[in-house]
């Protein structure tokens, strides 16, 4: 058995298991992209997260990163910036808020503590938990339903992160203090083709447990790709 890094977040991981006869079977599970080493296999159990080719990005991860940093960085200039995100996307941005903006990076204790363990791997992090800068401009990280806090309420910039809004552009105008940013940390449709392609495997299932958009990949994959796939796993399936 081995795990190669998925890129996703923190411990993803692509997973190969190697039967006594040489076979190679692999789960992707979540997958960012490019990545520095494709699990090689003869078959691939892949996720179907951005299984539908509507969801396309038409601009880079390094776009994304330094639009939102620019974004967030001028709207400082005019007081707080409230930075909503699911697990692992709030991480990844505080890790790259470290070193960019000067201004005070506040988040929950619990997102403190596993910012720790992000920094036992180099990603290094400076951030606080006390909200004593209320009078100042500083960002504060939170949770996708968490509430913000009312003394912030109409003078704080809302930027909220999301991966499941493909545009041309990564950044989306709400309102003069609302604003979508597209910052994914798993591959397109076009980058899961690439994925499943460079794989090397010839026999595939689409993993359509969490999401709706198996059979669209499934076809994707047939058509573009050449490739015998499945979107239903089921328990009587005899490989």
């Amino acid at each position: 058995m081995e795990l190669l890094d998925a890129g996703h977040m923190l411990g993803s991981a692509q997973v190969v298991a190697t039967y006594s006869d040489g076979y190679r079977v692999g789960y992707s599970g979540d997958f960012s992209w490019p990545l520095s080493s494709v699990a090689q296999v003869d078959e691939l159990v892949v996720d179907a997260a951005y299984g539908s080719d509507k969801a396309v990005r038409r601009f880079s991860r390094d776009k994304a990163e330094s639009d939102f940093l620019e974004l967030v960085t001028e709207r400082l200039l005019r007081g707080p910036v409230v930075v909503k995100a699911h697990r692992g996307t709030l991480h990844r941005a505080a890790i790259l808020l470290f070193g960019s903006v000067r201004n005070p990076i506040v988040v929950s204790e619990k997102v403190a503590q596993e910012l720790q363990v992000y920094a036992g791997y180099g990603l290094a992090t400076d951030v606080c938990t006390e909200p004593n800068v209320s009078s100042g401009a500083y960002v504060k990280l939170i949770g996708h339903r968490e509430a913000i806090e009312s003394q912030v309420v109409g003078r704080a910039t809302v930027v909220t992160l999301t991966g499941f809004r493909m545009r041309s552009e990564p950044i989306q105008y709400i309102s003069d203090r609302g604003y979508n940013v597209c910052l994914s940390d798993h591959a397109d449709y076009e980058e899961t083709l690439l994925y499943v392609e460079r794989s090397g495997a010839k026999r595939i299932r689409v993993d359509n447990t969490r999401h709706g958009n198996g059979v669209e990949l499934a076809l994707g994959i047939s058509e573009r790709l050449g490739l015998e796939v499945r979107y239903d796993i089921a328990e009587e399936d005899p490989y």
